[in-house]
């Protein structure tokens, strides 16, 4: 027997290796170029947590702006610098990234002092900069290079005096502040809004952070504010480290001291030193319950995108993201917004003038229409680059940060308010920097899930049982709800429990009710289902309700959602269950005449209760594709039937298509869709192995027919029988390849990881090679090789002329 030579192998190797790099560096699109954003902040010394939390924020937006496709002409890579939080050395460091020439953009600094020195340098080098930690107001003023997602330091300062007036009904207060301009904006913003208030302001101290005697100094200003009979309210206008230590000195059994802190107090930070006391860390709450602070971020009180924000990053860094996490993944969105929005060309000879594209870019996101939908919100800048916001108030509790029952929105259009005057001074309205806020009642709502039933394909439709409870002050009318997804109007009837302790009502309902269901098929029977509970008040708008998840009522470890301990159907699994509140605008005018030429819009808040439910896919492909995987090793048995067994192939091959297309009827029976399944991909696949073997048999019965009959010649019956022997060997191997091919890209897709459609092609276009390479390399070997006359026949009466035996079909020489 002739053996196949090592050139032979070496050449035939080398095709197909040839083709699959020619496959894998052909480009699908034209390449992609790259561009650079900086982020600076302290990555190291005494402000690393600060680096870390921006880090991790921007790590985070941009794993899952990757892993969703990307952009189709640029890729876009982190250049990190560490400032150390040093006003010296951060000038410095700006000059470096602008004269590198390869960043477009800069995302930081993190400490004020530090963004104003670096500021100035952004200016001079046209060099675009987002911060969403530095809060003083000169980082923006007069710098139409810098741009701020949080708001200013006087906004603060003011919006914290406002408050403490107007909502907790104090008349006075003392202020606690650092010297830095952090602390010194705080204080005089607050002095001043607090002075119009007509509050009276008993005492302040202030103290330099980076004295050699700060310890003493913050204990001599402790020991003087407990000697006082009535502080008032305390302001605390610090850092969250020397908060942490001026706190602890105050706070003890027997104090009553009611303290507020400024944006500081809601970073991960503050809690995190606090932890470090061993009373804290034993009793949580001991030091943190009951103190007062503001921030950009609580996600009690946060839209949707900020809760799929929190889920993504508690299941990566296993910890809740801190206001600061949220604002940085914030800004690296709208850099990315940018970049993909701006126009830029991405050559780095011409990164001067991408940048100044960029920051018009910026400077244009002026308008809700045109900003960006952000975890914190719809992002806008106003004329100095800063984001008008209401900030979020909230206060401690066991060491979580939950929303206040009162908050404050802005006043888009002052048409809708009808007597400003009295809403002024009955404190419903306060004025903030010429920006009009109304104070907005916040209602505590719970949601338990006790079970999932009657899961209807056709009807789109489930039931759930559970309970809703409500807890408010003073009075709310709960009668009025719409449920907006339920199958026929709902109302909720008696309480099972209504309970009044001081201003503060808690009313509870037992509820069970068919719900609509918008089924997602696209991936069946990979699919992960949305199972939704959603209600709104029918007559009060956002500006005066917002509903708030209850975390602490519903034992939330985390503060959005909860693993599910509820009965859910056999056939799924729950995955996830969220809470969360959203907005549904109505954009009418009522046929109120004021309202004609206004942009004035109706808002509702929403509660929403999320079910995420998978299916148990073992269990289903057990019990639903084993037909399927059936119909797929019957149509490969037909490439082992002798080639006169004609009748035979043909009715397998017929039977499995027939059998198949059943089943694909059926199923299309019970889930009428306009678009294709994931598993009628594997129903296709069928459709062409069968196809493939009815075609093979077809071509192999023609073959056998040139074998058949009286004087034909031995050369024409050593040809037909050499093509059919070809191709069953290449039915035999390209059957199951294709099998494995189609199941490896349908996993790939829909159970490993999401995958675009370049990369499918990609892994089709190589395993074809492959499989054309396997066939070439086979057909090559046999070539030259004497072939077994068992593979003819071994019936003697098909070729009359020859002997019982073998027969030798030698290639023509």
């Amino acid at each position: 027997m002739k053996k196949l030579s090592k050139k032979s192998i070496f050449f035939s190797l080398s095709f197909i290796i040839l083709c699959t790099i020619v496959l894998y560096t052909m480009p699908s699109q034209k390449d992609k170029k790259t561009v650079y954003v900086g982020v600076i902040g302290p990555m190291s010394g005494k402000g690393r947590a600060y680096g870390k939390a921006m880090l991790k924020g921007i790590n985070l937006c941009l794993e899952e702006f990757k892993n969703s496709g990307g952009m189709e002409n640029f890729n876009v890579k982190l250049i990190v610098l560490d400032d150390k939080n040093d006003q010296r050395l951060a000038p410095e460091l700006a000059q470096k990234m602008a004269d590198e020439g390869k960043s477009l953009m800069v995302l930081g600094h993190y400490f004020s002092s530090v963004s104003y020195a670096a500021g100035r340098i952004y200016k001079k080098k046209k060099l675009p900069a987002i911060t969403a930690s530095a809060t003083s107001d000169n980082v923006t003023l007069e710098n139409d290079w810098y741009f701020r997602i949080i708001p200013t330091n006087s906004f603060q300062g003011s919006f914290i005096a406002n408050y403490v007036n107007k909502t907790l009904r104090k008349e006075s207060a003392s202020i606690i502040y650092d010297q830095d301009s952090y602390g010194v904006t705080l204080m005089q913003s607050f002095e001043e809004s607090a002075g119009r208030l007509g509050m009276d302001i008993k005492k302040k101290w202030s103290f330099d952070h980076s004295s050699p005697t700060i310890d003493d100094d913050l204990e001599q200003i402790t020991r003087e504010l407990r000697a006082m009979d009535d502080p008032g309210m305390i302001f605390v206008a610090t850092h969250s480290g020397e908060g942490v230590k001026i706190i602890t000195s105050l706070k003890y059994p027997g104090t009553s001291y009611t303290i507020i802190g400024p944006d500081a107090f809601g970073g991960e930070a503050f809690i995190k030193y606090l932890r470090d006391y061993p009373q804290e860390k034993l009793i949580p709450g001991y030091y943190s319950d009951g103190i007062y602070t503001i921030s950009p971020f609580i996600i009690d009180i946060a839209n949707e995108k900020a809760q799929v924000f929190r889920h993504h990053y508690v299941q990566k860094y296993n910890e809740e993201p801190s206001w600061v996490t949220a604002g940085y993944y914030d800004t690296m969105s709208i850099a990315l917004h940018a970049i993909k929005n701006a126009g830029i060309s991405g050559d780095k000879k011409n990164i001067q003038k991408d940048r100044y594209i960029v920051r018009d870019f910026l400077s244009g996101m002026t308008t809700p229409e045109n900003g960006y939908e952000g975890v914190n919100g719809n992002i806008h800048f106003n004329v100095d680059g800063d984001y008008d916001k209401p900030l979020a108030v909230g206060v401690y509790k066991n060491q979580r940060l939950i929303s206040t029952l009162t908050q404050y929105q802005l006043i888009t259009d002052l048409n809708t308010v009808d007597n400003m005057l009295k809403e002024i001074l009955e404190g419903n309205i306060i004025l903030i920097d010429g920006k009009f806020m109304n104070k907005t009642k916040l209602v505590y709502t719970g949601i338990d899930i006790n079970s999932i039933g009657d899961l209807n394909l056709s009807k789109s439709s489930c039931v759930i049982d559970y309970y809703l409870w409500f807890r408010f002050e003073d009075e709310f009318d709960d009668s009025n709800l719409e449920f907006v997804n339920s199958v026929n109007p709902l109302k909720l009837g008696s309480p099972i429990i209504e309970e009044k302790i001081g201003n503060l009502t808690t009313r509870a309902y037992r509820m069970k009710a068919p719900f609509k269901v918008d089924f997602k098929f696209h991936e069946y029977p990979f699919d992960t289902q949305t199972l939704k509970v959603q209600f709104r008040h029918v007559k009060q708008t956002r500006d005066k309700l917002i509903y708030i998840t209850d975390i602490l009522g519903m034992r939330l470890k985390s503060s959005s959602s909860k693993k599910s301990k509820f009965s859910a159907l056999s056939s799924w699994k729950t995955e996830s269950v969220m809470f969360f509140q959203n907005i549904i605008t109505n954009n009418s005018t009522l046929g109120v005449p004021k309202f004609f030429n206004s942009k004035n819009s109706i808002k509702y808040s929403q509660f929403n209760a999320q079910i995420k439910i998978k299916r148990r896919i073992v269990s289903f492909l057990i019990k639903n594709l084993i037909l399927i995987f059936v119909m797929i090793i019957i149509s490969y048995v037909t490439y082992y039937i002798p080639p006169d067994s004609f009748p035979i192939r043909i009715s397998i091959g017929m039977s499995t298509l027939l059998t198949t297309a059943f089943s694909h009827i059926k199923l299309s029976q019970q889930i009428p869709v306009g678009y294709i399944l994931a598993i009628e991909h594997a129903f296709f696949s069928v459709y062409g192995l069968a196809t493939l073997s009815i075609l093979a048999s077809v071509l192999i019965f023609k073959q056998w027919k040139r074998t058949e009959g009286e004087g034909i010649p031995e050369e024409v019956q050593r040809d037909a029988w050499k093509k059919i022997w070809l191709i069953s060997l290449a039915g035999r191997l390209v059957h199951p390849l294709i099998v494995l091919l189609i199941s490896f890209i349908l996993t790939h897709i829909y159970v490993l990881e999401k995958t675009n459609i370049g990369s499918v092609l990609l892994i089709i276009f190589t395993g074809l090679i492959g499989i054309l390479g396997l066939v070439y390399l086979f057909a090559l070997k046999f070539r030259n090789k004497k072939i077994n006359a068992e593979l003819v026949s071994s019936d003697s009466e098909r070729m009359p002329d020859q002997k019982k035996g073998k027969i030798e079909i030698e290639s023509g020489n």
